[in-house]
Order: structure tokens, then C-alpha cells, then sequence
């Protein structure tokens, strides 16, 4: 990953200084391009096509002279300052390493197809949770799961992307922000977006790292595709959590394909055995086999079922394209709390 980076200060003596080590140290991340004369910034960025820009905080900013969808942000020499002209703030006078970090920050913002090797290579397992049945526990096997690895000391994040999903009935956390805020700063492509979400994560006490659900399900509906990968990406870079466990279960739309093609590095099908609920799963096979077809993806590698309810009559089909990682009863007096404390202690679910 190797960003483009414009530079316009009027102080060329630190113009100097910062391109000098700049091309010693970091050239293999960051290419500088500097200026120190506005008319000739503005007239060449255009083609210069950068992904940050970082502006001198005595001027103000031209946004309609500037490129679209790039990140802009100011040099300071103020250090308590956040922002100026509404953009995120970079310290001018500090050590060179800390002024790399908080442009690779700035640029952990917004989406970029070279997020998708890092995310691979972070070493962070990305478990999708999913089913085209409804009401069979797709929810409450992700949240079961997702305990199950805090017992055998993982660290893990569990994620809840559906409208009306509601981690609060699994998960308990000490403070009043959720997973709207985390969209909220998404959108806001400011710097230090790692450090905002990492605020906003809530920690059970079962030590389960997640996030409250949105304030309204609407918010949900605002998060773009491109946002959720980016928030991914940032979880996963740091090697903070072994695992991200995500609960996920809707039609087939281009975000669930997304994550199971591109990020997933394993799906869990749930379904409950009964004639309906193996009816959608073969018909999800189908359109699997399809996707696979016209789009060579290994998303049938990945995958495992999981039968959880498992309701009386119901049957397991005899040859699946997913092999079968577990089976969980329909415990019928027992829910909540206790409910994920009874399946999170099947050693079965080792095997997803």
C-alpha cells in the first residue's frame, strides 16, 4: 500500500525537512509530493490525483478547486488542536514517525481495494453468522459462538449487521454509545478512526468485545458497504481480536456476497431441520453454485451448517455441498443469558 500524499505549507524550510525523511524512511508507504506556492498546488492537483492532501492551516480552503472524494486534512502547530476549517488536524512539529502514523490514520478512513491483502493478512479470522431462515437462532448461535471463543481465550468482536439485530439481549456494556456512532464517525472519513471505534467498542463480562445496537434501525440502513469494509479493515490491521464474529441474515444482496466472497474466512449456515428450513438451504445452495459459476469464488470452501432448534420431525439432509460443524437442541425453557451459556459450552462449536 503506497499513498499518494500532496503537501502545501509556506514554511520550506519544514517542506524540506519533511520530504528529506519522509523519502528516507517511508517511501515504500507514502509518496510526498510538496508544495509551497498555492497557484501552483491548485493548478497541479487535479492531475497529480492524490488520496490525502494536507493544507497550510493559515489559508483557506478552496473545496471547489479540490478533487472529489479525496481526504483533506491541515498541518498545525497548535498540538491540542482536532480540526480546523472542519478538517482533522496533523501536529507539525513532532517527531516524523508520529506524523506518518496520523496520515496512515487519516487514511484508514475510507475504503481502498488495497485494504482487502491487509485484512487477509492481518491474521484475524472474519466468522459470518447467516441463514435464509428465520427464527431458527442464526443470532443466538453467532452470540453462543462468539462466548464460546472468549472461554478458550480468544479475543473477539461480535458484530450484529441486521436492522433489528440487538446485541443488548446477549451482551451487557458500561457506557451509552452504539453502533450509530460508529456510523457517525464512518461517515465523517476524520482522522484517527481506529482510536473513535475503539472508543465505542463495549466489553460484557464475560469479556465479549461488542457494540450496543443503533439507537434506530434506520441507522443501520444508512451504513454503505464501503464503510462497513473499512470498519473491518480497522478492527482486523491492529491484530487486536483473533476473530470477528459477524451475524448477518438477509436475501442475497450484493453486502452478504461481499463478505462471503471477499472477507469471510468462514460461513456458517444455520438452519433449524425442519421441511421449510431445508428447503431455503437447498435453494441457497443453488444460488450459490450459480454465483460460483459465473463469478470464481470459493465461498463453498468456506462454508459449514449448523443445526441449531433442532426441531422435533426435523431431519439432516443426507448429502450437503456444506459439510455439517454442529448441532444444537431446541432448549425450550431456557433463553437469554442462559441460553448462550448452555450452547457456548458444546465442544461441537470448535469445529466451525
Amino acid at each position: 500500500m503506497r499513498i499518494k500524499l500532496a503537501v502545501l505549507n509556506h514554511d520550506e524550510k519544514f517542506l524540506k525537512r519533511l520530504s528529506d525523511i519522509f523519502q528516507k524512511r517511508y517511501s515504500d508507504a507514502i509518496n510526498m509530493t510538496c508544495f509551497s506556492d498555492n497557484v501552483v498546488f491548485y493548478k497541479n492537483i487535479e492531475e497529480l490525483k492524490p488520496d490525502i492532501i494536507l493544507l497550510d492551516e493559515t489559508d483557506m480552503v478552496d473545496q471547489s478547486s479540490l478533487p472529489q472524494n479525496i481526504i483533506t486534512g491541515v498541518f498545525s502547530e497548535e498540538p491540542d488542536r482536532n480540526e480546523i476549517h472542519g478538517y482533522p488536524v496533523v501536529f507539525k512539529y513532532q517527531k516524523a514517525e508520529k506524523i506518518c502514523q496520523d496520515i496512515l490514520n487519516l487514511y484508514d478512513c475510507t475504503f481502498s481495494e488495497e485494504m482487502i491483502p491487509v485484512l487477509k493478512e492481518s491474521g484475524t479470522r472474519i466468522v459470518l453468522f447467516t441463514s435464509a431462515q428465520g427464527g431458527c437462532g442464526t443470532s443466538v448461535a453467532a452470540a453462543s459462538y462468539t462466548l464460546r471463543c472468549v472461554k478458550d481465550q480468544k479475543k473477539v468482536i461480535y458484530i450484529s449487521l441486521d436492522n433489528f439485530g440487538n446485541s443488548n439481549l446477549y451482551f451487557s456494556g458500561e457506557n451509552e454509545y452504539s453502533f450509530s456512532d460508529v456510523i457517525h464517525f464512518l461517515k465523517e472519513k476524520n482522522g484517527n478512526l481506529y482510536r473513535k471505534i475503539d472508543s465505542l467498542i463495549q466489553k460484557d463480562l464475560s469479556g465479549v468485545h461488542f457494540f450496543n445496537p443503533c439507537r434506530n434501525a434506520c441507522d443501520m440502513m444508512e451504513l454503505q458497504d464501503e464503510e462497513l469494509y473499512v470498519l473491518l479493515y480497522n478492527l482486523a490491521k491492529h491484530g487486536r481480536y483473533e476473530e470477528i464474529i459477524i451475524d448477518y441474515s438477509r436475501d442475497l444482496n450484493v453486502r452478504i456476497l461481499e463478505i462471503m466472497k471477499r472477507y469471510s474466512d468462514r460461513i456458517v449456515y444455520v438452519t433449524d431441520g425442519s421441511p421449510e428450513g431445508m428447503d431455503k438451504f437447498q435453494r441457497f445452495c443453488e444460488a450459490v453454485e450459480t454465483i460460483e459459476d459465473r463469478d470464481p469464488c470459493n465461498i463453498t470452501e468456506k462454508a459449514v451448517l449448523l443445526y441449531n432448534r433442532f426441531v422435533s420431525g426435523g431431519r439432516m439432509i443426507s448429502e450437503s455441498m456444506f459439510p455439517v460443524a454442529a448441532g444444537i437442541l431446541n432448549y425450550e425453557d431456557v433463553s437469554g443469558k442462559d441460553l448462550l451459556e448452555k450452547i457456548a459450552g458444546l465442544d461441537s462449536l470448535t469445529r466451525i
